[in-house]
């Protein structure tokens, strides 16, 4: 007989190694995904995808190590000994005052494991928490298998199963260890901005180059300086500090290998006073202030894009367009209501072709159906929009595939707002917020140091640090509840108190 009890017992004992270590690598890949060491060199998008197969791959092993387990005819297992737990009678002799556990912990464990990837396939479709919960329950998993493996298996005892036991549960223990301290979500993976270094309030010199009308609504400005200008990526802003007293953020369009910035400013119908000074009252040759850049649309590496832009919006997303390699695929979706207040349509249609579409919305009778937006799981969708348009897009985009940047603030209904206390970790001062006041207005009050610009919460000049607390994220930054940031500015605390390290 070519098949012998020798063959089922190395298959076994092989299978559930092999499908230990994958589950090992699962757990210890996942958290590296969710606490975002990965972000440093590439987007998680296609790790991710690696993630799903080595978990799978552990999956199919511990299948494999069942099929053996039941072929062995030496140790005769059932198949309702491998459904119920308990229900085995398998019992090794130095471990016999465990009795049965150690098999029913690998029952479920194997019940453990399938509701994990059967959630994992199903990610989109059940509630982000249930499924944060439900992954959450790997590192049970974890725990089960090594007991399991360590109570059931004939080779404990040899050096070689010692040294990768020891090796499993040290890397995946140093794994649980940075989730516990580095504690972010995947889907902050997915939206949620990125940990940033503190805004200095340190501002730089600069000239108005060039002036340049777009539409009769938009003009583009060049800024120089005669010392070297930060360098900056795709999705940045800068502040401007005008002589009015404002100050405003626009993003930078240009090409980032230029010796100076562009930037291009709508003048709306309501403008308090900034772009309607840009528009109408600076000059060439004008002296201004403007911050560094700052990065909260930052383009990451994905298989493939989708961009929306609507009107202004456009102004990050072409300097993202203009970055993207020949070869990476993507498209534009570009909206309005009128094509000649569209800047740089024709110039983007002229260079791209096909790859942009425009579409006008005269009224709400031709808006932009997005229900029919072709979702692709290895696309990244990048939406520059108003409140209302990222609003609606974020209910037909799987929230891990979405990074979206406003150009304006979301309004909130403020009648119910509560006074809470924020507790000053640096200054060791307790500032109570009225209910009627900021955040950012309460700190200045009790002459807390913040430095602020646009006090809308669309810039993120403001942001602080969240130690302790229970925040209502109010700002346009696409701050999810996992993010350990707060901007005093609009957002407010659900707890009685928040402690901020300011």
């Amino acid at each position: 007989m070519l098949i012998t009890e020798q063959f089922w017992w190395f298959l076994t004992r092989s299978s559930a190694l092999i499908s230990w270590f994958l589950l090992s690598v699962t757990v210890i890949w996942g958290i590296l995904l969710s606490t975002r060491v990965f972000r440093s060199f590439d987007n998680p998008a296609w790790l991710r995808e690696l993630h799903k197969f080595i978990s799978t791959l552990g999956y199919v092993f511990a299948g494999i190590h069942l099929f053996s387990l039941y072929m062995d005819t030496w140790i005769q297992f059932s198949i309702t000994d491998f459904l119920i737990p308990f229900q085995s009678q398998y019992v090794r002799s130095d471990v016999a005052s465990l009795g049965n556990m150690p098999t029913a912990l690998g029952v479920i464990s194997i019940y453990l494991m399938t509701i994990i990837i059967v959630t994992s396939w199903l990610m989109r479709r059940i509630p982000r928490k249930l499924w944060k919960f439900i992954h959450m329950q790997s590192y049970l998993l974890i725990l089960a298998v090594s007991l399991h493996a360590g109570w059931t298996g004939s080779d404990t005892k040899s050096n070689i199963y010692t040294y990768f036991s020891i090796a499993l549960i040290t890397l995946t223990t140093a794994a649980i260890f940075i989730r516990i301290f580095m504690p972010k979500s995947a889907v902050s993976l997915s939206n949620t901005v990125e940990q940033r270094p503190h805004f200095s309030p340190e501002m730089l010199d600069i000239k108005i180059a060039r002036k340049r009308q777009l539409t009769s609504n938009i003009m583009e400005f060049q800024l120089t300086s005669e010392k070297k200008l930060p360098s900056w990526e795709p999705g940045s802003h800068i502040s401007i500090a005008l002589p009015n007293g404002l100050t405003r953020q626009y993003s930078l369009c240009g090409d980032p290998a230029d010796d100076f910035y562009t930037i291009s400013v709508l003048r709306t119908p309501d403008s308090k006073g900034g772009s309607k000074y840009l528009f109408e009252k600076a000059r060439e040759g004008q002296d201004l202030q403007i911050s560094p850049p700052r990065n909260h649309f930052k383009l990451e590496t994905a298989h493939s894009y989708y961009f929306i832009a609507g009107g202004i919006g456009i102004t990050p997303i072409k300097a993202m367009l203009e970055s993207i390699p020949a070869h990476r695929p993507w498209q534009l979706l570009y909206l309005g209501t009128s094509l000649a207040e569209l800047a740089y349509a024709q110039e983007l249609v002229a260079m791209y072709g096909e790859k942009v579409q425009i579409h006008l919305s005269t009224d709400a009778s031709n808006h932009f159906d997005f229900n029919n937006l072709p979702v692709n799981e290895f696309e990244l969708f990048y939406v520059c929009a108003s409140p209302v348009v990222v609003s609606v897009i974020s209910k037909f985009i799987p929230e891990p595939q979405l990074r979206f940047e406003k150009f304006i603030g979301d309004t909130f209904d403020t009648a119910g707002d509560t006074k809470f206390e924020i507790d000053c970790t640096k200054s060791g001062k307790t500032v109570t917020v009225r209910s009627d006041e900021s955040a950012l207005e309460a700190l200045e009050q009790a002459n807390v140091k913040v430095y602020a610009s646009c006090r809308t919460g669309t810039c993120g000049a403001c942001e602080l640090k969240l130690v302790d607390g229970v925040p209502e994220h109010r700002d346009s930054l696409g701050t999810s509840a996992d993010d350990d940031v707060f901007y005093p500015c609009v957002s407010r605390a659900k707890s009685n108190k928040l402690t901020l390290e300011v």
